[in-house]
Parts: structure tokens; C-alpha cells; sequence
């Protein structure tokens, strides 16, 4: 009736699925990218060498008239270090994008980058700095969005394998069952005949 070659085949088979599903779910790569990391001092002094134009936006300087109170970060940014007021509109634009935490480092990073850079490029070199740091946020939240995807796929390839073994398992069952089953009530023919 049911053979025993039936059985190893489908025992072999639930082996080879879970064997599958374990190595598919080795694959599975860790979601996370490098961290962001600021462009460099040298990094914004090469772009202001390579530049053609030397506009200085700070023809005016700062505006003496208010007072730091009430001022976003960024625009008491802009005021400490002397920058022209076309700048905050301008990197706000560019880093609409950012979380807070981002726009947080960003700024703390240009607070750092700044000090360093002679007074006449420093609009140039924050607008610089700011487009280079959300770009490199954004191929991070690419890399993380890439990884995600990548495991999204090998979970479910895991898990076809996974609903394959108990398929196969199920069946093996069923082919082990099925005889036991027909030869108890043999069994039980035989012994109401018997008495």
C-alpha cells in the first residue's frame, strides 16, 4: 500500500525545506548603514579652493538690531557666525528632508565648520556643507531602505520554505497514519470474528 520509500522521500524532503529555510534566514542582512558622517573641515576648504566665485555675502554683516531671543537655531546660527540672511531660507530649503536629530547634527556640525572658514566664504562654504550632509542622509536612509527591502524579500522566501515543511510534514503523517490506521482495524475485523 503506502511504501517506506514513500516516507524517507518526504521525510528527505522536510529536511532538505528546513535546511533551505535556515540557510535563507543566515542571509538575512543586519538593517543598518554607516553612520552619517559630516563633510570635513579640508573637505569644504577644497570646494571653496575649486570654486570660481568669491561672493561675499556678508557685505553687511550681522544684524546688530535684534536680539538672539526667539530666533530658531539655525537663524542664531546664521547671526553668530555672521552670516548673510539669504542663508537661512536657503539651508532651510535644503534640509527639509532631515529628521530632527539630523538637522540637529547638521547644525551642530556647521556650528563647528564655521569658526574655521575666513569670514568672506562662509555663506558659500554653510551652503556647502549643508547640501553635502543631506545628501550623505539621504544615501544612508537608501541604504537602510535597500537592507529593509532585501531582508522583506528573504523573510518571505524563508517562510515559503517553512509552510513547504509543514506541508511535508503533514503528508508524512498522513502516509504514516493511514496504515496504521487500516492495519488496526484488520486487527479489530479479526479479533470481533475470532470471538
Amino acid at each position: 500500500m503506502f511504501s517506506v520509500a514513500t516516507i524517507l522521500i518526504l521525510a528527505a524532503l522536510i529536511v532538505c525545506s528546513l535546511s533551505a529555510s535556515g540557510l535563507i534566514l543566515l542571509k538575512l542582512r543586519a538593517v543598518e548603514a554607516p553612520a552619517v558622517e559630516a563633510p570635513s573641515v579640508a573637505e569644504v576648504k577644497t570646494f571653496l579652493e575649486k570654486s570660481e566665485t568669491s561672493y561675499d555675502g556678508n557685505e553687511a554683516g550681522p544684524d546688530a538690531s535684534f536680539s538672539d531671543e526667539g530666533l530658531s537655531p539655525l537663524e542664531s546660527l546664521v547671526r553668530t557666525h555672521g552670516l548673510s540672511r539669504l542663508v537661512a531660507p536657503l539651508i532651510d530649503r535644503i534640509s527639509e528632508d532631515l529628521t530632527g536629530d539630523e538637522f540637529n547634527a547638521m547644525l551642530a556640525g556647521l556650528d563647528d565648520l564655521l569658526p574655521r572658514i575666513p569670514a568672506g566664504s562662509r555663506d558659500k562654504a554653510a551652503v556647502y556643507f549643508c547640501q553635502q550632509f543631506c545628501d550623505r542622509c539621504e544615501a544612508y536612509d537608501n541604504d537602510l531602505a535597500s537592507d529593509s527591502l532585501s531582508n522583506a524579500g528573504t523573510y518571505a522566501l524563508s517562510i515559503t520554505f517553512l509552510t513547504a515543511t509543514l506541508y511535508f510534514f503533514f503528508a508524512l503523517m498522513a502516509f504514516i497514519a493511514f496504515p496504521l490506521l487500516i492495519k488496526i482495524e484488520r486487527n479489530t475485523k479479526l479479533l470481533a470474528e475470532a470471538a
